[in-house]
């Protein structure tokens, strides 16, 4: 006996809004449900191309009565299964999906919404623009994208990667429209909060990018760079008791993180706190040897404690890697859209 086959689609809910395709193989018949109903007879018809629904309710009411069936038996199990980790979520926000998790397609909103297959032109159009994207063709992607946002309010995925490219085009003010459109619509992303905190940063709107920075930091609790981040804001906008804690869930986090060491000691030595200076900067020297600004900061953390010889020998140091063409990285850190 033939198996039944299900098959569904969530693209163009997750990145549109527009309703889930979900398809239900059984017999001699393919059944599409979808606000536009399909049923193919797929012997008679393989490339499905004579739509029967209009003239077969029976059939499509009984396909339709199964594969509802199979979902209710299925689909809170495989919820289970699909839950994603912090470490998934971030690495597809990072290629462009805004859903929050796997379970968004069994929720009720997605069973709305135009029907996918009369916007076929339209998804065309996104890809082509993400194309363009992942090529660093930016100035090529920005019409296309403001022409989906247009065309389609609830194109989620084309409000993110147009303020990506308005970021890499250095356009920062025109990024944060639609970044923030993203943000008040999936509050759980991550990344388009780093993001648009980042642009806000670009632009000089340092009080307006903690509140972005903040939702990144607990969404993304374990990401030493997220702390570090918020860190500079928190710095930045006169609040030093909070960057100091943030410098140090940075460095609870990842150790070795160069510039949450350099920059957590420098703010130990404005604080008269030389001797909790040292061990950071020093690993700050050895963590990068090309880098001015660790050896810098340890001759005044040793001039602070009255040990002028070692401070002596930080400077020396330090001039000695100039020479050599080494690089001072202490303003290059603090900015966290700074080219490398």
């Amino acid at each position: 006996m033939q198996r039944a086959v299900y098959s569904e689609s969530g693209y163009g809910h997750l990145s549109f809004g527009w309703s889930v395709l979900k398809a239900w193989r059984v017999g001699n018949y393919l059944y599409v449900d979808a606000p536009e109903r399909e049923l193919y007879d797929q012997p008679a018809d393989p490339l499905a191309k004579h739509n029967l629904a209009p003239d077969s309710k029976a059939v499509v009411e009984t396909a339709a009565a199964q594969m509802a069936e199979f979902r209710r038996k299925t689909v809170a199990e495989s919820a289970e299964k699909t839950q994603l980790t912090a470490e998934q979520t971030e690495n597809l926000h990072a290629l462009g999906y805004v859903g929050s998790d796997a379970t968004a397609l069994n929720d009720t909103n997605a069973e709305g919404g135009p029907d996918p297959k009369q916007k076929i032109a339209i998804a065309n159009f996104l890809y082509e623009a993400m194309v363009h994207t992942e090529n660093a063709r930016y100035r090529e992607a920005v019409p296309m994208l403001e022409e989906v946002v247009k065309r389609e309010i609830h194109a989620l995925t084309a409000y993110l990667l147009l303020g990506r490219a308005y970021v890499s085009l250095k356009e920062y003010q025109k990024a944060i429209a639609p970044l923030q459109h993203v943000v008040e619509i999936t509050p759980d992303n991550s990344l388009a909060h780093y993001e648009l905190g980042c642009a806000l940063v670009k632009t000089g709107q340092w009080n307006e990018a903690a509140p972005q920075f903040e939702a990144a930091v607990s969404q993304m609790n374990s990401s030493a760079m997220m702390h570090f981040y918020l860190a500079l804001v928190y710095q930045q906008t006169s609040r030093n008791d909070e960057a100091l804690a943030e410098f140090k869930d940075a460095l609870r986090w990842d150790p070795k993180n160069f510039p949450a060491n350099l920059l957590l000691g420098r703010m130990y030595i404005k604080q008269q706190k030389a001797a909790d200076a040292l061990p950071l900067l020093q690993k700050a020297a050895t963590l990068r040897p090309d880098a001015t600004d660790p050896h810098r900061l340890l001759a005044d953390a040793y001039t602070q404690l009255g040990r002028e010889e070692n401070a002596s020998r930080e400077l020396s140091e330090a001039e000695r890697i100039q020479a050599q063409g080494g690089s001072r990285l202490g303003t290059q850190v603090e900015d966290p859209l700074e080219e490398k």
